[in-house]
């Protein structure tokens, strides 16, 4: 519901003589939304709806923007490190995530995910190749406390025969 009609609302049933919770239960609303704009008057919502919310990231928008420009498959989580990195500033995920988004859109920087390079390999001749696969296992010893044992798996590119040690 966009926020002025949610106002508009609330207020509209209030001087209908509905309860809080009547209203919220009417426009399908948390009670904290309407317990919010209930007593608000119309100046103290224009008030409110032209107040500006400034993130402490617009102190590091330029390098943001930066970097945005440089890389343009960055992900907002990467970022979000370089800042603890570089400043050690933490931000909420959401807050970084948001902040990104919006950049990225007042600048026209869309995100270009980089193709990943991948395929089939040409088969090789044996004993050229295999995989290797590392594991551990907790073992349980008769009279004692456990014990792990670490492993390794190789299977032979060629034959596919597994071989353990």
């Amino acid at each position: 519901m966009e926020d002025f009609q949610m106002y508009s609302k609330i207020q509209q049933k209030k001087q209908q003589g509905f309860s809080r919770d009547a209203v919220a239960r009417q426009l399908e609303l948390n009670w904290r939304t309407v317990d919010h704009y209930w007593d608000m008057t119309a100046e103290d919502y224009e008030v409110q709806r032209t107040k500006q919310y400034t993130s402490g990231l617009n102190n590091r928008k330029d390098i943001i923007l930066k970097w945005l420009e440089e890389h343009e498959d960055i992900s907002a989580a990467q970022i979000q490190d370089w800042l603890d990195e570089h400043y050690q500033e933490r931000y909420k995920e959401r807050t970084v995530r948001d902040f990104v988004a919006k950049l990225r859109k007042s600048y026209d920087l869309p995100r270009h995910k980089a193709d990943r390079e991948y395929g089939s390999i040409p088969e090789l001749p044996p004993g050229v190749q295999m995989q290797a696969d590392f594991g551990f296992f907790n073992a349980n010893r008769a009279g004692t406390r456990r014990i792990k044992l670490y492993f390794v798996v190789f299977i032979l590119a060629h034959s596919r025969y597994p071989y353990t040690s």
